[in-house]
């Protein structure tokens, strides 16, 4: 799965960058919900109409991260119930949390050749993630 040629795919065809954009012109709910204290948000279908629920709590710009992990199992994983992405999930070896990981870190770096720790810090991503952009390059 080329997971970088989707996300130019989608910035070309939509001409944003921005998830929450991104999510309305894909028809995609977004609500901000208290999910408590570990869990981060999730992706689901209510009478299929799509709906990514990201936690009120998190940082704003971790909630940026979140919502385009959930996009990621929008787009590239439509009809498979996924986990509730929380700060255990961030560490999964589950091949669709690792493509949702790649899809988020994709957007978040977009047109970035060099990922510095601060550019991690910001949307609160841990380092063992930033390697997946490396890999899917």
């Amino acid at each position: 799965m080329d997971i970088k040629g989707i996300v130019i795919d989608l910035v070309k065809k939509h001409k944003t960058t921005c998830p929450f954009e991104l999510a309305k012109r894909l028809k995609i709910e977004v609500q901000f919900i208290n999910l408590g204290k570990t869990v981060l948000g999730f992706y689901t279908k209510y009478y299929k109409i799509p709906i990514i629920s990201i936690n009120e709590n998190a940082d704003s710009m971790q909630q940026i991260f979140i919502c385009f992990h959930e996009i990621g199992h929008h787009v590239l994983h439509k009809d498979i119930n996924t986990p509730f992405l929380n700060k255990n999930t961030l560490f999964s070896t589950s091949k669709i949390e690792i493509e949702a990981h790649t899809f988020a870190l994709e957007f978040l770096f977009f047109n970035k050749e060099i990922i510095t720790e601060e550019d991690l810090d910001l949307y609160s991503v841990p380092r063992q993630l930033a390697l997946l952009k490396k890999y899917a390059s």
